[in-house]
């Protein structure tokens, strides 16, 4: 959604505390990152490989929580979705089906296929007696998708998913955890195949501490798709093709901007085609990265209607995100 609103993975967000509207209509709501950290100046690209919740959270408020459900109806999302700012970590119960069928609409460079079980009923002599028609619709534009999977590499390529960067595969995904350690989450896409893996109970209860997405349900994903290349269903080297519509840049991962000489952190970034960045970097950006969240404060400029420190009337509301982090909950 953020895609689709203008926003480009080079980006940047300030990654600090923050106080946003709650259920309760208030400003209640001040997310913690799984860390105990914050980051300062981020990209998107960088928010979504590490999981920064705060980061996530504002990028949801910036673009709107109805255009994010929205989007998320398009890619076949159909549970309840409450327009809270916690929907960006996931505070609506889904299930699986749904989530991978969602994933692999980004895969499939946009279409969304709804998913089925039963691909044809014949009786004991082998005549047809029924047989399943796909439906599909187009979800995102195909330049959208491509960019969206490309961030998703990162996870893979850096993030929390980097367990699998051995694979010589174009793998994109993303893990997820819930409070608690109640539910861990992987979900990835090649070429040809989304799969899927979820570790949890029937009922809602810790399945152990630090059990997170990459500890609990990264592993068995990892195994399956070793062995799809030993039984030969996946091949090695399968890459993403890239769509009309969209360009590659290369850029200074931190600040996003467009690299320059002097620069060691370089990544090659996609963009939608005309919006690459074009200002560059400088070594003075070196400096500014790593510094603390509030040394870097100065030199970030805030987008328009976003929630900075600053506008923090009540800091209980922060530390007590801290505490309740610290008991475990």
């Amino acid at each position: 959604a953020a895609l689709e609103a203008g926003f480009t993975p080079a980006d940047t967000l300030f990654d600090a505390p923050a106080v946003f509207a709650g259920a309760d209509a208030k400003a209640s709501y001040s997310p913690r990152n799984y860390y105990r950290k914050y980051f300062g100046i981020m990209t998107l690209r960088h928010g979504l490989e590490v999981s920064a919740n705060v980061t996530a959270v504002k990028l949801l408020d910036l673009v709107g929580v109805d255009q994010v459900i929205d989007f998320a109806r398009r890619c076949g999302i159909k549970s309840p979705l409450p327009p809270y700012p916690s929907l960006a970590l996931g505070s609506a119960d889904l299930v699986p089906m749904e989530i991978v069928a969602g994933y692999a609409a980004i895969a499939n460079q946009g279409v969304y296929v709804e998913p089925y079980l039963i691909e044809k009923v014949s009786s004991p002599q082998g005549r047809v007696l029924d047989t399943h028609q796909a439906r599909a619709r187009r979800a995102m534009d195909p330049a959208v998708a491509y960019v969206l999977g490309h961030m998703l590499e990162g996870v893979i390529d850096r993030g929390t998913a980097s367990a699998l960067n051995s694979i010589d595969l174009d793998i994109a995904g993303k893990t997820g955890t819930t409070d608690d350690y109640s539910d861990a989450w992987f979900v990835g896409f090649m070429a040809r195949y989304t799969i899927l893996t979820w570790v949890g109970y029937d009922q809602k209860r810790s399945i152990g501490r630090n059990m997170t997405g990459a500890e609990a349900a990264l592993p068995a994903w990892k195994t399956l798709v070793e062995r799809g290349l030993k039984e030969g269903w996946l091949q090695q080297g399968e890459r993403f093709s890239v769509p009309a519509g969209v360009a590659f840049a290369s850029v200074e991962k931190h600040s996003g901007l467009a690299a320059a000489a002097g620069a060691e952190s370089v990544i090659q970034e996609a963009f939608l085609l005309g919006t690459e960045p074009t200002k560059p970097w400088t070594q003075q950006w070196a400096t500014i990265s790593a510094l603390p969240w509030f040394q870097q404060r100065p030199f970030y400029i805030p987008r328009e209607g976003e929630r900075m420190p600053e506008d923090i009337v009540d800091w209980s509301l922060v530390s007590k995100s801290w505490e309740e982090k610290e008991e475990g909950r």
